[in-house]
């Protein structure tokens, strides 16, 4: 309930208010305009009353819903709440008609002409019509584009055995937001794993967990029949919390009285329980993609006539490609190009494998080596300031990569990954995380995955900022010492 409070007050205050003072800005011109004989701040008054009422009640009606509910139903949610909109127009103008006759006896509204009045009438309704049909617009847009660069999209699993009068066609197919990936059931006393394709394969009790890390499963829809017994739901919930997926335990269908609420559309289906994420948040995904958009665009203006100079040293030093592309595992193992400066020499792959000997991190696929030979001059120095990293700025303007999440791994290394590893691709991959700020080149593989699981499952837009604010800390602090001493 908190969450909701304040998602919608956030909301509001992001949105909400803009609108209210274009609106108001709009209604005072029309007012002196058609009423310049009369108490123009009253007027004003009174028209930011019924502008504020309007749009708490469109931002309350546009927050209650999920954005894979407002994304499948958005045409019938939009002319519902457009409807709702015109009545409220309505209502509101004739209340604050009653309260002029009542209040300030027939000094604002009562002595307009009709023609007048009818007139406002008409610019109010196309001015809150314009205004709502933007403000529906802007959401779904918005959330295409997040659903585009991989936010919000959920590997779903159905664990149970739904009633077949159940609308799983919700889920299964059609679904902008939702993968889905198979039904793990059981019959018999036997586990059954169901797959997209409806193939049915047995799989061991012991095997369910992995199953749902192997295919990367970021929801399971759990629904309680009399197959499952409570052993088996207890253990699948404490699975998914302790790995931070989200899920939902729907009742049993048969055993509800009522069943008209629940044949519609998966929203409106009774849930015991819902546990869901920050990663689930429309909310605090917005913020995290309108910070990455707003920080890199400022920072473009400073780091483009840097990454010039350092271009420019690069391709003097050995006449080779100024920048390094390569191509790693993004959100949901989709590859990504991988931007960075050039620090390497030309033939820095080949030379590798004659190197790794050297290589002091034991135990995984990550290569280091102290006294690298292969690292050019200038490739040190900007290794040492990680000025390197700056063409990556492009990555996360293009939405590939966060300002702060995973570092994108090579494909090699992506295969040397547990079963539990892959819930790492959950996230979208940052510039900056955890292992860049906890040890950086001295972690080992397997504190390196731990620490990305860990941001994964404490992930919330102030841990971001403390992860960005410490790194940055980290990259000035050799400019600061060597200033000082």
């Amino acid at each position: 309930m908190r969450r909701t409070i304040s998602k919608f007050i956030l909301a509001f205050f992001i949105h909400g208010i803009i609108c209210i003072s274009v609106y108001a800005g709009i209604i005072q011109g029309l007012s002196f305009t058609l009423l310049s004989n009369m108490n123009a701040s009253l007027v004003l008054f009174t028209h930011i009353l019924i502008a504020v009422y309007y749009f708490v009640f469109i931002w309350a009606d546009l927050y209650k819903y999920d954005y894979n509910y407002f994304l499948s139903f958005s045409t019938r949610i939009i002319f519902r709440s457009l409807g709702y909109m015109v009545g409220f127009v309505f209502i509101s103008i004739a209340f604050f008609y009653l309260l002029d006759y009542s209040f300030w006896k027939g000094k604002i509204f009562v002595s307009l002409p009709v023609e007048q009045y009818v007139f406002m009438i008409i610019i109010l309704l196309f001015i809150n019509s314009m205004f709502f049909l933007l403000l529906y617009l802007v959401k779904i847009q918005w959330i295409r584009h997040l659903v585009s660069l991989g936010y919000l999209k959920k590997n779903t699993i159905i664990f149970g055995n739904p009633d077949t009068r159940f609308p799983t066609d919700y889920v299964q197919t059609g679904n902008p937001t939702k993968s889905y990936k198979g039904t793990i059931f059981k019959n018999d006393g036997r586990w059954f794993f169901k797959n997209a394709d409806n193939r049915v394969q047995i799989i061991q009790n012991s095997k369910i967990t992995e199953l749902i890390f192997k295919l990367q499963i970021s929801e399971v829809i759990i629904f309680l029949c009399r197959e499952l017994s409570k052993h088996d739901i207890y253990r699948l919930v404490d699975c998914l919390r302790e790995n931070s997926i989200s899920y939902s335990l729907v009742p049993d269908v048969k055993k509800l009285v009522q069943q008209k609420f629940w044949q519609s559309s998966f929203s409106y289906i009774p849930v015991i329980e819902r546990y869901s994420t920050n990663r689930d948040s429309l909310t605090q995904i917005t913020i995290k993609r309108l910070l990455d958009i707003i920080f890199v665009s400022i920072s473009l203006l400073l780091v483009v006539p840097i990454g010039f100079v350092l271009a420019i040293m690069i391709k003097l030093e050995d006449d080779g490609p100024v920048f390094y592309i390569r191509h790693r595992v993004g959100k949901d193992g989709k590859l990504i190009k991988f931007l960075k400066f050039r620090s390497m020499r030309i033939n820095a792959e080949a030379m590798r494998e004659k190197l790794m000997q050297y290589n002091i991190r034991i135990g995984g696929p990550l290569f280091k080596m102290e006294n690298d030979p292969r690292i050019t001059r200038v490739g040190r120095f900007i290794r040492r300031f990680s000025l390197d990293e700056l063409p990556q700025l492009l990555n996360v303007l293009r939405g590939d990569m966060s300002l702060v999440g995973p570092r994108p791994h090579l494909i090699s290394e992506v295969e040397a990954y547990n079963s539990n590893d892959l819930l790492r691709l959950e996230c979208i991959p940052g510039i900056t995380c955890f292992p860049q700020i906890y040890g950086r080149s001295t972690l080992s593989f397997r504190s390196w995955i731990d620490l990305d699981l860990s941001y994964r499952k404490n992930w919330s837009i102030s841990l971001d900022m403390k992860i960005l604010f410490k790194s940055i800390l980290i990259v000035v602090s050799p400019i600061i010492n060597k200033t000082l001493y």
